[in-house]
């Protein structure tokens, strides 16, 4: 009996470690890649040819039903820091402080981070030209300067300036309550972006989709390129 026990012992503990393996396998960077790519692939194909889904509109009623205290003043300040005035003043001051800090090639990485996952929203909007939300069917809230919706280009911004900061702030600081607070900050302006651009009737939810899909891709890459840069002499 004893020796019964202890080979089923045996047999849960290799099964546990064969599934961890597997997972371990399965989400290396190039399968996180792959999926994600293809992910986006499919939702901008079907976002080329419709409008918005059915589940778009279902989502956008929804969370616009929502009805916190500060809710859609919350909502508003998030859409706000990513409109084109405060994103110069936001991304010029962070890059004044790494250049003073003496993190040269943290500015630049910082920089290219950016003004690429804003490039890569300039162009799949070109490329899709999906309209915007119907005012007729939700409330919108905004004025447009541009007409095009697919991808967010506002989700964009935020992954590729916030989550960026978000990884340096991960792997540079040490383990204090300031870290720990940054880390909520920028992760929640990652997540609230979507539901801004939702809420306030600029944006499909496979929009925002599509913006955190593409946004992760690069991000990633980024996040792969940066210690090759950083120890280049």
């Amino acid at each position: 009996m004893s020796d019964l026990k202890i080979n089923k012992k045996f047999i849960t503990e290799q099964t546990s470690v064969s599934k961890f393996s597997f997972f371990h396998r399965f989400f290396t960077f190039k399968n996180t890649l792959i999926a994600l790519i293809t992910g986006f692939f499919i939702l901008t194909i079907f976002a080329k040819i419709h409008p918005y889904f059915y589940f778009d509109l279902y989502i956008t009623i929804n969370i616009q039903k929502i009805n916190f205290p500060l809710w859609g003043e919350l909502m508003y300040l998030i859409t706000l820091v990513g409109n084109l005035p405060w994103v110069i003043v936001i991304v010029s001051t962070i890059l004044m402080i790494s250049i003073i800090l003496k993190k040269i090639k943290d500015s630049l990485m910082i920089l290219i981070s950016t003004t690429g996952a804003i490039a890569i929203s300039h162009f799949f909007k070109f490329l899709i030209n999906r309209p915007r939300p119907d005012n007729h069917l939700i409330n919108q809230f905004d004025k447009f300067a541009y007409s095009d919706s697919f991808p967010s280009g506002h989700v964009l911004f935020y992954i590729g300036f916030f989550g960026f900061l978000f990884f340096l702030t991960f792997a540079n600081l040490k383990k204090t309550w300031l870290r720990q607070f940054l880390l909520v900050i920028l992760g929640l302006m990652i997540i609230l972006i979507g539901f801004s651009r939702i809420y306030r009737g600029a944006h499909w939810f496979s929009d925002v989709l599509g913006a955190y899909l593409i946004g992760l891709v690069w991000l990633l890459v980024m996040i792969y390129i940066y210690p090759r840069i950083i120890t280049k002499n």
